[in-house]
């Protein structure tokens, strides 16, 4: 696999210089935006045309990564060459959140084959159910196959997110590469570094991703009591108090589910990501120090289930609430990320609306809060 990445600031840079540092050969390329790009339109056309043939992809974030600086605004890509495997591009529609379950089978159908062995998606990301998207993937994929990938944002507005879809700038669709071949790897960790702090609730009534109930109580009720004086703040707040969620008590797996809204009247929280009656829940809390040392954990766990040689591309999707954690040194979190690779290692990402990966290993799960790291590589 050969490999280049760069990054464009359309106030500054020249246009031919960043095609020119990309090379001219790729088979596929990874494009992450600024969501003010979209008044760019000749960015993505030019990316289309220098690489006539390759399966482009990507989606507007709330912060692009490139090595281990984060910027807003600009363009992030890696133009990857494969030299022992093939892709193949899926893409379906997201008109509302009840098409999600439908668009994530439809991409499975798409990409399924006997040799597929990583998939790499993209979401639009507001007008879609992110946990029934990724159920709708899992219950149709080829067994075996490792999915990853992140859900489009724009920087905290939660107004319009776009992804790349045959040459332009779309919202409302999600769009997949799907890689095949024996010597393709996908590596894939994702950690949160938030501490629980509260102890566990029960979801007693929920509607999908909305938490109704907790152990008899109104939810809000109940979270507003451990917020204190962060409760006026709601619902920007709640990005830096997630919740813990476990199927069951005896569950050992936990997700982390961020509030995304609430509902003073109905006295309900909006979450990302469904949560169902009843599992059971803690609340997180941000400390800036483990947010960072989380995304070294990520890498790791990217290394364990793919040990890495030759050329490697990693991938960082890390959750919007996070960059608000970190503030003005959002960049330790991809510095981290980065440092716990091996030498050479090139990255790109950007920061999301949620994250898709195994929890350790097996099918995909939606992750809110967390670094997740991708790396993709050839044996050779």
């Amino acid at each position: 696999m050969e490999l280049r990445t760069a990054r464009f600031a359309p106030a500054t840079d020249p246009l031919d210089t960043f095609l020119a540092a990309l090379g001219d050969q790729a088979d596929v390329v990874l494009a992450f935006g600024g969501y003010d790009l979209a008044d760019r339109p000749d960015v993505i056309e030019a990316l289309h045309t220098h690489f006539p043939q390759a399966l482009v992809l990507g989606c507007s974030t709330a912060g692009e990564i490139h090595g281990t600086e984060v910027s807003d605004g600009t363009l992030a890509v890696a133009a990857i060459r494969l030299h022992h495997s093939t892709a193949r591009f899926a893409s379906a529609p997201i008109a509302s959140p009840e098409d999600s379950y439908a668009a994530g089978a439809a991409i499975a159908r798409q990409l399924n084959a006997p040799d597929l062995k990583g998939v790499f998606l993209v979401s639009e990301g507001l007008a879609v159910n992110n946990s029934a998207l990724v159920r709708g993937v899992n219950e149709h994929l080829v067994a075996g196959a490792v999915v990853t990938g992140g859900f489009a944002a724009d920087p905290g507005r939660f107004v319009r997110t776009w992804v790349l879809h045959e040459g332009t700038m779309k919202s409302g669709f999600v769009t997949a590469v799907g890689f095949c071949g024996e010597r393709f790897r996908m590596g894939h960790g994702c950690h949160s570094g938030m501490e629980v702090f509260s102890a566990e609730r029960r979801v007693t009534r929920s509607r999908d991703n909305v938490l109704l109930e907790l152990d008899g109580r109104p939810a809000l009720d109940v979270y507003k009591e451990y917020l204190g004086p962060y409760a006026a703040q709601l619902p920007t707040s709640g990005l830096l108090f997630p919740f813990s969620m476990r199927s069951d008590a005896a569950a050992e797996k936990s997700l982390v589910r961020t509030v995304i809204g609430v509902n003073e009247e109905e006295r309900s929280m909006v979450v990302a990501g469904d949560i169902p009656e009843g599992s059971v829940v803690r609340l997180m809390r941000a400390n800036f120090d483990r947010v960072v040392d989380a995304a070294s954990v990520a890498a790791h766990g990217a290394l364990q289930t793919l040990p890495i040689a030759g050329d490697t591309l990693s991938v960082a999707i890390s959750c919007l609430g996070r960059r608000f954690v970190l503030g003005d040194r959002v960049d330790d979190e991809a510095e981290a990320a980065l440092g716990a690779l091996p030498t050479g290692t090139r990255q790109i990402g950007f920061y999301s609306y949620g994250e898709i990966a195994p929890h350790i290993q097996g099918a995909c799960d939606l992750h809110n809060q967390t670094m997740t790291m991708v790396t993709i590589a050839e044996t050779e």
